[in-house]
């Protein structure tokens, strides 16, 4: 099966060179128009230069609002499947989204990206261990490896191409051997497309679903049957034997699930603040130089 994560690079790349030819005949059309305008006043005249310098900054200015619209259409384009559930939306940015309420009275946390896209939904449950199922990749054994994590073989032909890892490896593969424990979570990371890279896992406190590259366009129609197959799950496994060790929820994973687009701005703040630091040094030495050498 093609990696998820080659076939994205491959549908970017072409987006890219799309928008690498795209981009200078949108800039030379603006170009052509705003000089056509300033052709209809004296040549040389400050009324042709005023002209065409205004009907530039307008025609850019509409093309920028233009394309930050469509991002934030974009962005927001789950907005209504999760308001259909009693799901707020949230979040000022223009690329990510956030939801928060509840569903059948557990506390319902998720984060849209539209870059990607990537969607993680986070179900609340009594349960605090790790165990992850997720779709084989590259990039993943790479991870693993430099992280030093430990993959559970697998016997059953079912989990193939997936990843099976867990905090307790004994709990996980007897949850696994559970008939509808085994068969929801495939079900949960299984893309018929192969286009997508999905992740199922159990967090503490918290049942979660990460999908990667799906369609945007077909994912509203799915995300209320997503939900409530999380929530069959959470249900299904606060039956279970607890597992020999309590994993607590980490403030930082509380925050990403509570706040994901407040985690988002604080990592944008702090790089900005380093660039500002850079920048003053940089400044700052080229004017001491500039005065030792006079």
């Amino acid at each position: 099966m093609t990696d998820p994560i080659a076939r994205a690079q491959g549908r970017g790349l072409a987006r890219s060179l799309l928008v690498s030819f795209a981009a200078p005949a949108i800039v030379f059309a603006l170009f052509a128009v705003a000089a056509g305008i300033s052709l209809l006043f004296e040549p040389g005249s400050d009324a042709r230069i005023a002209a065409f310098s205004l009907s530039m900054l307008l025609l850019m200015g509409g093309a920028i609002a233009f394309a930050l619209s469509f991002a934030a259409r974009r962005t927001r384009a789950l907005d209504e499947a999760f308001r259909a559930m009693g799901i707020a939306p949230a979040g000022a940015m223009l690329n990510i989204r956030e939801f928060h309420g509840t569903l059948n009275g557990r506390p319902l946390d998720a984060m849209f990206a539209r870059r990607g896209p990537l969607l993680e939904i986070n179900l609340a449950t009594t349960l605090h261990t790790t165990l992850a199922v997720g779709t084989r990749t590259a990039l993943g054994a790479i991870v693993r490896s430099a992280i030093n994590a430990q993959e559970i073989p697998m016997a059953d032909p079912a989990f193939a191409n997936l990843v099976v890892s867990a905090d307790d490896p004994q709990w996980a593969r007897s949850a696994l051997q559970n008939a509808a424990f085994r068969d929801a979570v495939l079900r949960a990371v299984q893309d018929p497309t192969g286009r997508e890279m999905r992740v199922f896992a159990l967090r503490p406190g918290a049942v979660k679903l990460t999908r990667h590259y799906f369609d945007l366009d077909a994912m509203p129609a799915q995300i209320a049957a997503m939900a409530q197959h999380l929530e069959g799950i959470a249900r299904l496994v606060e039956q279970f034997p607890p597992p020999a060790r309590h994993v607590p929820l980490s403030a930082m994973e509380q925050r990403a699930r509570a706040a994901p687009t407040r985690m988002g701005g604080v990592i944008v703040a702090v790089m900005l603040a380093v660039m500002l630091v850079v920048g003053v040094a940089t400044a700052a030495a080229v004017l001491v130089l500039v005065g030792n050498s006079r």
